[in-house]
């Protein structure tokens, strides 16, 4: 059983990202071993793996956060939060806050 607060496998089917409070943890898909874990310091509300890079968009409660999954490093902090997506070419992600 996956426990987490939101879910997302890799395009190519090989990774698994499960968002917990402050944190990231990046799994292998097949076997379910935790291969490393991404601190995003907030908890999290939604992920998204790029569909055409090695990279992953994090939205937590105050920021959206990009990070590059071959170096581990953040390669975006951007404040907003609620909902993200990405362009259909894998080079943009956009973040915005739903209004009410």
């Amino acid at each position: 059983e996956i426990k987490g607060i939101a879910h997302c496998v890799s395009p190519d089917g090989s990774l698994l990202a499960t968002a917990l409070l402050g944190q990231v943890v990046m799994s292998d898909a097949g076997s379910g071993i935790t291969l490393y874990e991404l601190e995003v310091g907030m908890p999290v509300i939604n992920l998204r793996f790029s569909p055409t890079q090695y990279w992953i968009a994090i939205a937590t409660v105050g920021a959206l956060q990009v990070f590059d999954l071959v170096s581990r490093a953040k390669l975006r902090n951007i404040v907003t939060n609620k909902a993200l997506s990405w362009s259909s070419d894998g080079l943009y992600v956009a973040g915005f806050s739903v209004l009410t």
